[in-house]
């Protein structure tokens, strides 16, 4: 949390700020994080942007979808996205929407949600 901060990826330790988001998030961390987080875990297994597609689904509401937000950053290391997202962020484009998404999918490729 203090590397973070220092970062400037959250904000400072014992600020107001930092005390709401760790009592009503417990054990958040930074989307710079959690993108280096996935990115990592997925490495074994050959994901990279040029044999994965990248489905997003987060909360469409506004606040989700702002410059440097995760899904952001997301679509800007993964390349192309589609949007799979609903109320609350479950995926729920139906079965049409599926079908389009995985047409996007490059030959032999992956996908990532």
């Amino acid at each position: 949390q203090n590397v973070s901060a220092w970062l400037g990826f959250s904000p400072p330790r014992g600020s107001q700020v930092h005390a709401a988001l760790h009592k009503h998030f417990p054990g958040s961390i930074a989307g710079q994080v959690v993108l280096k987080r996935v990115i990592s875990a997925l490495r074994p297994y050959g994901l990279n942007p040029d044999n994965a597609f990248y489905g997003q689904s987060i909360c469409p509401d506004e606040i989700n979808n702002e410059k440097g937000d995760l899904g952001n950053m997301m679509q800007d290391y993964w390349g192309e996205c589609f949007p799979l997202g609903g109320i609350g962020g479950a995926p729920y484009v139906g079965a049409s929407g599926f079908k389009s998404f995985s047409r996007h999918v490059p030959e032999n490729g992956h996908v990532l949600v």
